[in-house]
């Protein structure tokens, strides 16, 4: 007689087959990676036959509307029960999750994005607007996902590919032909805009290779590392222009020359790996770029490139191209890491030799990215025992920050020792983009941090200055850099060509969206900002990912128009893209109760399935109908993305008591309850 078993974990159930209950379980997959085996805090309430049926019969009746009222507090626990959950609790940190497998589980993958990503920052949005329709209720476990409401699937999974895959293992499936002239253009484009940044070639030495792979006499002579690395530039300078198809095809044929030196260990495979993360990261697919990086780490680990195992051997051109191609590898390696909020493979201390001597774009590329790695190591690597300890650490990293700036002339007013050699619109443009990423990465969690004690009532904490400034720090790097690449790219329209610079605006809008959320009479102004963002991005390319973060911006606008409109009790300004919507609501069924049992699920992990779901249920209020209406447009196609994603929670992540500790660390419950 087969023995019931009251529980299963998270995959056996969302592949609805078996699960022996244990950990790890009896599946394969767990076996191998016990990690992923994990269940649920919490069993689901299932209903049974008999209340379906009555259910159904209600459902068929008329009902009177729905209560837009404050919601009725359940009971509290008692104290044993509080212990007995506690004491279930897995000491990791608790995860958004986002599930969309395929009918085959050999075709579904699993991705994590850790605190300084974000995604995980746009999921705090989601979550304090989609907490409005529950009425201060705990979750359904069927609600409409972040990446779905705000369209932003193909951003975090990466946008599929134009070409079939079969040509990279298949010469059968042939490949177009690109003209002379037209990869001429593209050649041009990539010295124009890229070449600072990946200067494994000099200018002769790709005008000598364009000429050579032209030729058929002189073809069939190039290496097929040295092919694949200039087809990967001609590549990445196709993404300059509108041709993505082009680009894309050139990238298949670079992939298809390079597919038999996988397991090959040299400078060139390294520089190769390098130059398909950037083509990856400027179409829109972080995560393949931090797979193609994580390669190069361990190549260039084999080579020993990081301690400059052969410099004796070697002359000093050579060393100092080793030198570059290693910088250049952990700027990629550390700007990715921190973007995705991942462990970076190559850190700072695991390099030896110095900086290159030439071009000095390097040597100021990893630069900020030691003060990047240290920002993640310092704000997100481990915990700080209080948010106080916190702001002292930032405000280290800001001053460390703002002198490299300074030195620099980046964000500062031109002096006269830096005129001589300013550097080019792409390099400037390059390096305000990742300063001020990097202040919105110091001081982001304070945002945060607000938002939890604002909603939790603290009120005391809210009005200390020091948590104050850490907020307006990183809403006006947000607004000064919208105007900064705004003034940019629609005085220079070739600084568009960037396609990566959709990302940067993008985490700049969501800063201001959640301030929003946070202060609802600062929509308007924050609107403006919002607005010059979509129209700097409809100055760039108009392909992926631009076209794609300018839908979801203008998504979560809309959304957030809807839960402000109705917490303020007035008309707010309409924006660009939505008709109005009606605007009266109880403000206090807005916002979560942060810390109340039958909150938002602090102490659960919050399970957001694909937005086909319906949770237009009777503990539901109209605003998670109307997200459900939003979702079911045809902007986007799920399809293309069958994968498992996870999230790091930030109102679990970070702590919310302002004042030290008397005695010892917090425990992991200390930061469930926040």
């Amino acid at each position: 007689m087969t023995q019931k078993v009251s529980k299963a974990c998270e995959p056996c159930r969302g592949r609805k087959i078996r699960c022996s209950g244990s950990v790890p379980c009896q599946r394969r997959e767990c076996k191998a990676d016990p990690q992923v085996c994990v269940y649920r805090l919490k069993a689901r309430n299932r209903q049974s036959q008999k209340q379906k049926r009555l259910l159904g019969d209600a459902v068929a009746s008329p009902s009177p509307p729905i209560s837009l009222g404050p919601s009725v507090q359940p009971q509290p626990r008692d104290n044993n029960d509080k212990e007995a959950e506690h004491e279930t609790q897995p000491e990791v940190h608790h995860s958004v999750t986002e599930s969309h497998l395929s009918p085959k589980p050999t075709d579904s993958s699993q991705l994590f994005y850790g605190p300084s990503s974000n995604f995980a920052f746009v999921q705090q949005v989601h979550r304090a607007i989609v907490s409005t329709s529950h009425n201060g209720q705990a979750q359904s476990h069927d609600g409409v996902s972040g990446l779905d409401t705000f369209m932003m699937r193909s951003i975090f999974f990466g946008t599929p590919s134009r070409i079939d895959p079969e040509a990279i293992r298949s010469p059968s499936v042939s490949l177009e032909v690109v003209h002379k002239s037209q990869a001429r253009e593209y050649l041009e484009a990539f010295k124009t805009t890229s070449h600072y940044r990946l200067p494994f070639y000099t200018v002769a030495e790709l005008d000598s290779l364009f000429e050579t792979l032209y030729d058929p006499r002189l073809s069939q002579a190039i290496a097929p590392q040295t092919k694949a690395a200039f087809l990967a530039i001609l590549a990445i300078g196709a993404l300059a222009t509108p041709h993505t198809n082009v680009a894309e095809t050139l990238m298949m044929q670079a992939k298809r020359e390079a597919i038999v030196l996988d397991d090959t260990v040299s400078l060139r495979m390294v520089q190769l790996s390098i130059l398909f993360a950037d083509y990856q990261i400027n179409l829109g697919r972080p995560n393949s770029t931090y797979l193609h990086l994580g390669v190069a780490c361990r190549k260039a680990f084999a080579l020993g490139l990081n301690n400059e195992v052969f410099a004796t051997r070697q002359d000093e051109a050579t060393v100092d191209k080793h030198r570059t191609t290693l910088w250049l590898l952990y700027f990629y390696e550390t700007c990715q890491s921190l973007t995705l909020g991942r462990r970076s493979s190559l850190k700072f201390a695991d390099i030896t030799c110095s900086f290159p001597a030439q071009p000095s774009a390097v040597a100021k590329l990893a630069s900020i990215a030691r003060i990047m790695e240290d920002t993640f190591d310092s704000m997100y690597g481990k915990r700080a025992e209080n948010i106080r300890q916190l702001f002292t650490t930032a405000e280290r990293l800001y001053s460390e920050l703002n002198r490299f700036a300074e030195t620099h002339n980046i964000a500062f007013a031109t002096r006269g020792k830096f005129a001589q050699d300013a550097p080019c619109d792409f390099e400037s443009l390059t390096f305000h983009n990742l300063y001020y990423h990097t202040v919105l990465l110091i001081f982001r969690p304070f945002l945060v941090a607000a938002y939890a004690l604002q909603t939790s009532r603290q009120t005391k904490h809210i009005t200390q200055m020091w948590l104050r400034q850490a907020c307006r720090h990183a809403v006006d790097a947000a607004q000064d850099f919208i105007i900064y690449a705004s003034n940019t790219i629609l005085n220079s329209p070739l600084a568009g060509t960037l396609r990566y610079q959709a990302f940067f605006i993008e985490c700049c809008c969501a800063i201001l969206f959640y301030d929003m959320l946070c202060e609802p009479t600062k929509y308007s102004y924050h609107s403006e900002y919002i607005k010059k963002a979509v129209q700097t991005m409809q100055s760039m390319v108009q392909d992926e990912p631009v076209t794609t973060c300018i839908n979801s911006i203008r998504r979560i606008q809309e959304v957030i128009k809807l839960s402000i409109s109705r917490q303020l009790q007035i008309e707010v300004p309409p924006t660009q893209t939505q008709a109005p919507y009606p605007v009266h609501i109880h403000a206090d069924s807005l916002v979560p109760q942060i810390g109340a049992t039958g909150g938002a699920g602090t102490e659960q992990m919050i399970f957001l399935t694909n937005g086909a779901a319906d949770i237009t249920d009777e503990n539901c209020g109209p605003l998670a109908a109307e997200l459900d209406a939003l979702t079911d447009q045809d902007w986007l196609n799920p399809n293309h993305f069958n994968l498992n994603v996870m999230t790091t929670d930030l109102f679990n992540y970070f702590p919310m008591d302002s004042s030290t500790p008397s005695t010892g660390q917090p425990s992991a419950h200390d930061y469930a309850n926040l």
